[in-house]
């Protein structure tokens, strides 16, 4: 089993992007959000975690993710 560092944002990203890649955007879209939280301006969360709701159809929510990604600075 792999353990998550609680206190370590790339750890949820990391796990989200596993989730992500079993198509269970719901839980990516959840690490990813833990991600946020734990490092506000992390720009690659957001635009990880926008391409999931993509996924999941919710386009609001997904362009307001790549908006903020766009305004931290990420460049896909």
């Amino acid at each position: 089993m792999i353990r998550i560092d609680p206190d370590n944002a790339n750890s949820y990203a990391g796990r989200g992007s596993a989730y992500f890649g079993l198509s269970q955007y719901d839980k990516a879209i959840a690490d990813y959000t833990e991600a946020i939280r734990l490092n506000p301006d992390y720009a690659l969360a957001y635009s990880s975690r926008g391409v999931a709701y993509l996924q999941l159809g919710n386009d609001v929510k997904a362009d307001a993710d790549r908006a903020i990604a766009i305004e931290l600075g990420y460049e896909p």
